[in-house]
């Protein structure tokens, strides 16, 4: 009888880093409880952005702070995890593989924010860009926060094995449709945006980033 290949997850970090992020949320929660409710459905409801004020400031505050921290270890594990159920003998090369996935989306940030600030500044729409980034990120936390809650049941209840895998990925896929499609609304309140620039930001500041990771990550 054919032996099947099982994928062996380390239950213990994946557990300490469960439990951390679950104290960023707890944080978060304390500091505006509302406020998180909103964000939570975010995707089927705009009115958490005529509740809170959509300035550049607020990016810097706690409580986007440890959202922000929190939605890129959620996506580090679940890349982390794609790949040690897909491509395990790629991790096993690595001495620390999800230290590396979490310098890379990190590095992924860094770059969109230089970017974004460069061309926000080429063609003076400084303002527009702040707007921009807050309600991207603002969905961008809300969606990771589902990720959250489907990786922690495919991990301990599900198995993370194939089928459940392609199903949060579709999960994911679709959240990230709903956070596009209310961008590019937000985008048409201004009718100054033509669409050359619409496709030339798009391409910049989601693509470019990730190329230049992929390009650095291979190195």
């Amino acid at each position: 009888m054919e032996a099947v290949e099982r994928i062996i997850i380390n239950y213990d970090w994946l557990t300490f880093t469960f439990l951390g992020i679950g104290l960023m949320l707890f944080v978060v929660n304390f500091l505006d409880q509302d406020r998180l409710r909103q964000l939570l459905v975010l995707p089927f409801s705009s009115l958490y952005f005529s509740m809170y004020e959509n300035t550049s400031d607020t990016l810097l505050k706690g409580f986007t702070i440890l959202l922000f921290t929190a939605s890129n270890l959620t996506l580090s594990i679940f890349v982390y995890l794609i790949f040690q159920n897909q491509y395990p003998n790629v991790l096993s090369t690595l001495k620390n593989p999800l230290l590396l996935i979490m310098g890379l989306v990190l590095l992924y940030w860094i770059l969109r924010f230089l970017i974004g600030r460069f061309l926000a500044w080429i063609f003076d729409v400084q303002s527009l860009h702040n707007h921009a980034v807050y309600t991207k990120m603002s969905y961008y936390f809300s969606i990771n926060l589902y990720l959250l809650v489907l990786v922690i049941f495919g991990v301990y209840y599900f198995d993370w094995q194939g089928p459940y895998i392609i199903f949060v990925m579709v999960v994911y896929l679709i959240l990230l449709s709903i956070r596009y499609f209310h961008f590019v609304k937000f985008m048409n309140r201004y009718t100054f945006v033509s669409l050359f620039y619409f496709i030339l930001y798009l391409c910049t500041l989601e693509i470019a980033p990730l190329l230049l990771v992929y390009k650095w990550s291979l190195g």
